[in-house]
């Protein structure tokens, strides 16, 4: 195994110990309200319990993908192209650099519900049409538009925070994402993370910038397309990344998306999951 490959599989032992430590906790809980639901009673204990585990897992492990990603890019891009506070203004602020995901500072008050609204109708009037075929016009050359809006925004030294999934200069181009699990919202949900990610762009402010909104993995595999409500908001081509796409663009460069999920296997079989399913029903 290569000294890259120990690196990727040590990053994701570090962040999913402790899912599983908290998992660890609060499954035998999570067990017992299961068991105490009547209607569960024709489901047997052992499959119980890993529902108890599946349900725990999933809704814990969005934080440890996030950091994974960022701290791949770190070795992809540099630890420096992949700063914990993006500041492209350099605007003076109190924040230390030591500090859990990454946040934009800008002077640009994306709190302002004018300007919200402004980015709300700019996806609303550039939206998408399944039944009508009309493909979305929000695109990566588009969205530069919002910029040139943000600048009535601009509050001198005030300066305003927003965290951020992720975000990395590429050497060419910052790249910042949304990142989700499979990606299956609803339509409120859908148009309101793309508007919190176009509210982190405009913050930015600047061109060299591109907005993604991408997945951890493709709900849709084998099908002809993935199938997500943000492609109504979003151009597919251009700004969204679904699974080995994503990962390919963060992944240091000699690590496949394949090579991935196997060192990602190999690292999990290390908390002997089994075990610790098996411990709540004795």
């Amino acid at each position: 195994m290569s000294n890259c490959e120990n690196l990727v599989k040590e990053i994701i032992f570090e962040e999913f110990s402790n899912v599983i430590n908290t998992i660890k906790k609060d499954i035998k809980s999570n067990y017992l309200k299961k068991k105490q639901n009547p209607f569960n009673s024709i489901i047997p204990d052992d499959v119980l319990a890993y529902m108890a585990f599946s349900v725990s897992y999933a809704s814990k492990t969005g934080y440890a993908f996030e950091n994974c990603a960022r701290r791949f890019a770190e070795i992809r891009y540099g630890k420096e192209n992949v700063p914990a506070i993006v500041n492209l203004g350099n605007i003076e602020n109190n924040f230390k650099s030591e500090t859990n995901g990454q946040f934009i500072i800008t002077n640009v008050n994306i709190n302002d519900g004018n300007l919200i609204g402004e980015i709300t109708s700019f996806v609303k009037n550039n939206c998408g049409s399944k039944r009508k075929k009309i493909n979305c016009k929000v695109t990566q050359d588009s969205i530069k538009s919002l910029i040139d809006i943000s600048e009535k925004y601009k509050n001198g030294d005030t300066y305003y925070t927003k965290p951020v999934d992720l975000a990395f200069f590429d050497g060419k181009n910052w790249n910042i994402f949304e990142l989700k699990g499979g990606g299956n919202l609803d339509s409120s949900n859908s148009i309101y993370n793309v508007i919190k990610l176009l509210t982190i762009y405009s913050g930015m402010s600047i061109r060299n910038n591109n907005a993604y909104f991408a997945c951890q993995y493709n709900k849709d595999e084998g099908k002809k397309t993935w199938v997500g409500g943000v492609k109504k908001y979003l151009n597919y081509s251009e700004m969204i990344l679904i699974g080995d796409v994503f990962w390919n663009k963060v992944l240091p460069k000699s690590i496949t998306y394949n090579k991935f999920l196997s060192l990602y296997n190999s690292s999990l079989e290390k908390f002997e999951i089994d075990k610790i399913v098996r411990s709540v029903i004795g």
